[in-house]
């Protein structure tokens, strides 16, 4: 095993081992920063030119951060962590592009380690009954490590030309998540495989196409979404979550509405940056006298409200907008929209490689985080994506001068 594989295992196999320093660390953090000092970042920077993005906009989103840090007066508990965040997303990422660069292929030793890690590490036993009770219970034990084994295979697989093969183990999947109510998950994998199948049918896709194409999605999409409602609704499929948050709806077949209840924290984020639009309110935002865990309270319909005292930012986007303020939302809107155009360019090419699936999944994985999952997955799923959309990126630029 070369040094880059043996060093991408490793990483990936430290991702749920902790320390407590400066809030809560992985030990593939720690890795990453003792193993900075030996990376060459000028010539990884002329290398892969688009690391720059990550570079520009982190660095933005980290001087907002100090900026409203110190306009709000936050305590260092908690602007030290909130800073960790955006540091540590910055060198885990140059530490990925340093090692998958080697060879991208070597991708598969990091999801082989995260799908051991994830299997025999993550809290609670491996026990399908346990699902007849906790519904939540599929998608806290068990996706973590089928996940990685998911597109371990459609490496493989797909590697050796089963592109057909390909899609069905991914759209498969994918059913399978959304029948055991990890509904985001499945919805990833269902979208990477249709738009993998479309890649494969090798259309050159000029702007009309697009449009035409992005419709006939929608359509099939909602299509699929109408008989998951039924589903759940009269035959019982999904889960206690997706039953109760389609009853809120005053209209189950609008699946904007079932999105408003499923992710009501992206709308409260909203309200705080509305609130405070300028500098936000701080590292682990103080929520001021729980205005806006009542108002989440408000729309679950529930007398239960949350006392964790800060605003709860499901939302890359908007929880920097509500922590950092403006910076922090135009920072990472330059990020995500540079990467998110640069997979679109791919996509539109008629270049695939090998890791092509798991970069899909990645990239409409990274959508979702991006849009209803917590900041915190700016240091934990941001940087792969980074890593390999950057490095397939400059593969790309080479093929095309070829």
């Amino acid at each position: 095993m070369s040094k880059s594989k043996l060093l991408l295992f490793l990483y990936a196999a430290t991702t749920r081992v902790f320390i407590n320093l400066v809030g809560r660390l992985m030990l593939a953090e720690i890795i990453a920063v003792i193993s900075l000092p030996l990376i060459n970042i000028r010539k990884l920077l002329h290398e892969h030119r688009k690391l720059k993005i990550v570079f520009i906009g982190l660095s933005a989103l980290l001087a907002t951060q100090i900026v409203s840090d110190f306009f709000n007066n936050s305590s260092p508990s908690d602007y030290l962590r909130g800073w960790a965040v955006i540091i540590f997303a910055m060198i885990s990422t140059i530490y990925l592009v340093n090692h998958l660069s080697k060879n991208i292929n070597n991708i598969v030793y990091y999801l082989f380690a995260l799908f051991i890690v994830q299997l025999l590490f993550s809290e609670g036993s491996i026990d399908i009954s346990f699902m007849g009770d906790n519904t939540n219970y599929f998608k806290q034990r068990f996706v973590g490590f089928l996940n990685a084994l998911v597109l371990v295979t459609s490496f493989y697989v797909f590697k050796k030309n089963k592109k057909a093969l390909t899609f069905l183990v991914l759209i498969t999947y994918g059913f399978i998540c959304m029948i055991l109510d990890a509904r985001s998950n499945g919805l990833t994998f269902i979208i990477a495989a249709i738009l993998l199948y479309v890649k494969m049918r090798g259309i050159a896709f000029s702007k009309s196409k697009l449009i035409v194409l992005s419709f006939l999605i929608s359509g099939i999409l909602y299509v699929g979404y109408i008989f998951y409602v039924n589903q759940v609704l009269y035959h019982g499929i999904g889960g206690s979550n997706a039953q109760t948050q389609l009853r809120k709806t005053s209209n189950p077949y609008n699946p904007f509405e079932l999105l408003y209840y499923g992710r009501m924290e992206f709308a409260v984020l909203f309200q705080a940056g509305l609130d405070k639009p300028i500098f936000g309110y701080g590292s682990w935002g103080k929520d001021p006298d729980g205005k806006y865990a009542k108002l989440i309270a408000l729309i679950a319909g529930s007398n239960n409200i949350g006392d964790e005292g800060y605003i709860k930012a499901h939302s890359i986007l908007l929880g920097y907008w509500a922590y950092a303020g403006i910076g922090g939302l135009l920072a990472m809107s330059y990020v995500f929209f540079k990467l998110f155009s640069l997979n679109i360019r791919m996509y539109r090419s008629k270049i695939i490689s090998d890791i092509y699936p798991i970069l899909l999944v990645l990239t409409i994985d990274m959508l979702w985080h991006f849009l209803f999952s917590p900041i915190g997955h700016l240091r934990t799923t941001f940087p792969l994506f980074a890593s390999i959309t950057i490095i397939e990126y400059t593969n790309y630029q080479k093929l095309l001068k070829s």
